[in-house]
């Protein structure tokens, strides 16, 4: 999923890209770095100097943000981690004057919806709200007719939208 949010970054142009999170360390976002960082891990700039944490509140990440941008150069492409993420970073962004997509492209993780942000072509992953849902209900019939101890996962695919 991360990969082909990087591969679309690298493909619209982007070399100088960043990861956005909120520090939170929960599985899905530990992956999500993860995979970042091993996916940029064939170039040089491999480095979890490329992972910013913006905190996980709106107005901290918009403030946190502001102020990085001020000491750094503004980077080619940037991946946000959660919905928080994306609100709070495309706010500073905006109020530092940065035109989206063409001085920076953007990815976010999650979606955000159009009313808010109406002006912007947004390109978010999401995963299928429709089809986790249905494995969660398949397994959950198969636990409770065979009353199963076992643990499971589920991983579904994520799709790409571009709005």
């Amino acid at each position: 999923m991360l990969k082909s949010a990087v591969d679309y970054l690298y493909k619209e142009g982007a070399s100088d890209i960043y990861y956005f999170c909120t520090g939170k360390d929960n599985y899905n976002y530990r992956v999500r770095k993860e995979a970042f960082l091993n996916t940029k891990s064939n170039e040089d700039t491999a480095s979890a100097k490329y992972i910013l944490d913006l905190g996980d509140e709106i107005p901290r990440i918009i403030e946190t943000l502001l102020d990085w941008l001020r000491k750094n150069p503004l980077p080619q492409g940037i991946l946000f981690e959660n919905q928080q993420i994306s609100i709070g970073a495309l706010t500073a962004l905006r109020k530092y004057g940065v035109n989206i997509p063409q001085e920076v492209k953007v990815v976010g993780f999650g979606m955000i919806p159009d009313y808010i942000y109406q002006d912007l072509k947004l390109v978010q992953m999401r995963i299928s709200e429709i089809e986790g849902v249905l494995l969660t209900m398949d397994l959950l019939d198969k636990k409770i007719r065979q009353y199963s101890m076992s643990k499971v996962k589920i991983y579904t695919e994520a799709e790409m939208i571009i709005s």
